[in-house]
């Protein structure tokens, strides 16, 4: 925060104190372990409560966002929060940030998670997801998974 300009600064004071909280919703897709064969919860997207267009959703299949995801589940409590951590891929030939397997811990690869979001955001699909959380967080929080995911563009 050091970096920033005064006003800047108090900008994001007003986006932290005078704008009210958010529901936010995290969905996943019901995902088959290619180890045990159960089915556990590969994330998705977060979206704004009621707001489930193509460009309304941000991936958060890995990286910060996934890592956003891991801080939500935490702060509520959620077992599946410990789905989330760096593991191992011998595909990738790296270790990174995944969601995996609730039973078995196998690690869920990207890449096919992101090629099912595309589908489910083409089929303007996101309702049909399975809903893990709805939380009120700051508007600050999805402005700032906004700036990442255009960042990315």
């Amino acid at each position: 925060m050091s970096m920033l300009v005064p006003s800047a600064r108090d900008m994001v004071g007003t986006l932290v104190c005078d704008y009210p909280d958010i529901d936010v919703c995290v969905r996943a897709v019901a995902w088959g372990c290619w180890r045990c064969g159960r089915t556990s919860p590969a994330f998705g997207f977060v979206h704004v409560d009621d707001f489930t267009g193509p460009d309304d959703v941000i991936d958060v299949s890995a990286g910060l966002e996934l890592e956003y995801v891991r801080d939500l589940l935490t702060l509520v409590g959620s077992p599946l929060a410990s789905t989330i951590k760096v593991r191992a891929s011998r595909t990738a030939g790296t270790s990174y940030l995944s969601s995996g397997c609730f039973y078995c811990d196998a690690l869920f690869g990207a890449f096919p998670i992101r090629e099912a979001l595309t589908d489910i955001r083409v089929q303007d699909a996101v309702d049909n997801m399975l809903l893990i959380l709805r939380e009120p967080r700051p508007q600050l929080e999805v402005f700032l998974l906004e700036a990442l995911r255009n960042a990315a563009i």
